[in-house]
């Protein structure tokens, strides 16, 4: 059941796309808009790692040493909220988002609450042959432990490969090894892992972590996603998702921040304020600065960016006009093809993208063709304005490359979507690549879609012609009323 909370920020989100009946699922997945459990339980672990990190003899440290001592076998999940320690409460958050599972390589517990561990980050560093060290203060059997590179090591000898380590200290994401971020000089390794200082360094690391483990919401939504996958309401929600992207199909996630995800949502609705999309509708919702008639023969809504074709006649406004051929956005596409084929070569050189029941031609997809260009940029699944059958084969073939790549995103992305929700396991280094390579082909489309868009509103906002709509096609003459014929009933 969603909040009132959860409700209004839906409604705030519809207000900003100007969809007013557009499902809550569908937009909570466009903006990437957590559900508000899993934001509550974000803020309760970074209170705790800050902690963690803290002086040993602050108030805030005692006083949850204090709540800590009050934990006694009677005292669980059923207990009433305001007789439970909140060190609990912070217990069960680590359980939702998948900390308190053994690490799958070494095994052990980097997640602590008893002992005040957040087991977010461990620390190492890169010796001068590129071997990485990585130094984790872990719970095994009950028992404090350091383990180095899955191996357990006393203190005494953390100190001696302090002593001759030569290198810097960096923090490492335990859960995505290849983050890393540079501790200040005469940092010591010891002491870092025992007695973390809650430095801005330590702060943006933990941001960090909770971060990725949030998108990837581990063991209580992913129950929750096995549940609603069975249930007819969902069920008809997911199709809700699709109907409002235009017919496009719902496997493609994106997980875009709002000044990226509005311009995405309104492309793929193709819902963008071209003169197709406003002078199409019958009627304007209350609110807008100005109602425009509406056009109804749509080869008439024109281009106020291009010339002339012939004296009064100008290119239709389309979405795929602005996208592909309007001569005024020409340098924006460039740029944007310039920018997607090291990135897609990447992808293919990767080789993980597979299209079932197709073979797909050496250096596919080719940016240069208008098709492929159109069905990328728009992140597209379906097509309402191709009907030459080659073009809906390369369309079509484009959509399901893109819709492989963009499965890869979602182990990335994840987060505010519950049927795209993955149980966390964390990726080795080929699984990096690839979603490395997946997260930023989606990040460079959204941001050239949003770009493209950008640039048409300037160029729009001081056109005179736009502003009056002197391009509107000139209405026909109505006839007096003197020199209508009478009705029948009238001569008779």
């Amino acid at each position: 059941v969603m909040l009132k909370n959860e409700q209004q920020v839906v409604k705030v989100l519809q207000s900003l796309v100007r969809q007013p009946f557009a499902p809550a699922l569908s937009i909570q997945g466009e903006f990437g808009v957590w559900d508000t459990c899993t934001r509550i339980d974000l803020l309760q672990l970074r209170e705790f790692a800050k902690l963690c990190a803290s002086a040993r003899d602050s108030t805030h440290f005692r006083a949850v040493l204090l709540g800590r001592a009050c934990l006694t076998d009677s005292i669980n999940s059923r207990t009433p909220l305001h007789h439970r320690p909140w060190i609990l409460e912070v217990g069960e958050a680590a359980d939702r988002f998948g900390l308190l599972s053994a690490h799958p390589r070494g095994g052990y517990l980097p997640f602590d609450a008893i002992r005040m561990r957040s087991g977010l980050v461990g620390v190492g560093f890169v010796t001068h042959d590129g071997f990485k060290r990585l130094f984790v203060a872990t719970t095994v059997d009950n028992r404090s432990a350091i383990f180095a590179d899955d191996v357990e090591v006393t203190e005494q000898e953390v100190l001696q490969l302090d002593a001759a380590r030569g290198a810097p200290l960096e923090l490492f994401d335990l859960y995505q090894p290849e983050s890393r971020w540079s501790l200040p000089e005469g940092s010591t390794l010891l002491s870092s892992l025992l007695y973390p200082q809650w430095s801005p360094v330590m702060q943006e690391a933990t941001y960090h972590v909770l971060q990725h483990l949030g998108n990837l919401r581990a063991n209580l939504v992913f129950q929750l996603q096995k549940q609603r996958f069975n249930d007819p309401a969902f069920y008809h929600q997911r199709h809700a998702y699709a109907s409002v992207k235009g017919r496009l199909a719902p496997e493609v996630y994106l997980n875009l921040p709002p000044h990226l995800s509005i311009p995405m949502l309104k492309t793929r609705a193709d819902t963008q304020p071209t003169e197709d999309n406003l002078r199409r509708r019958p009627s304007q919702p209350s609110g807008f600065r100005r109602v425009l008639p509406r056009i109804d023969d749509r080869q008439r809504r024109p281009c106020y960016l291009c010339p002339a074709q012939q004296p009064g006649v100008f290119p239709c406004d389309t979405l795929l006009h602005v996208l592909v051929d309007c001569p005024s956005l020409a340098q924006a596409r460039l740029d944007l093809r310039n920018q997607l084929r090291p990135l897609i070569a990447a992808i293919n050189a990767l080789g993980f993208v597979d299209v079932p029941d197709a073979v797909l031609p050496a250096g596919f997809p080719d940016v240069d063709d208008d098709t492929v260009f159109s069905a990328l940029i728009r992140c597209s699944s379906a097509s309402r304005d191709i009907t030459e059958p080659q073009e809906a084969r390369t369309f079509k073939l484009t959509s399901a490359w893109l819709s492989a790549v963009s499965a890869v995103a979602k182990r990335h992305y994840a987060g505010a979507y519950a049927i795209f929700i993955r149980r966390h396991q964390p990726p080795n280094a080929d699984d990096l690549r690839r979603i490395s390579a997946s997260v930023e082909l989606i990040d460079c489309l959204s941001r050239g879609n949003a770009a493209i868009f950008s640039l048409r509103s300037r160029l729009l906002r001081n056109n005179v012609e736009y502003s009056q709509r002197l391009r509107d096609p000139v209405p026909l003459p109505a006839v007096p009323v003197a020199l209508q014929a009478p009705p029948a009933a009238a001569l008779q």
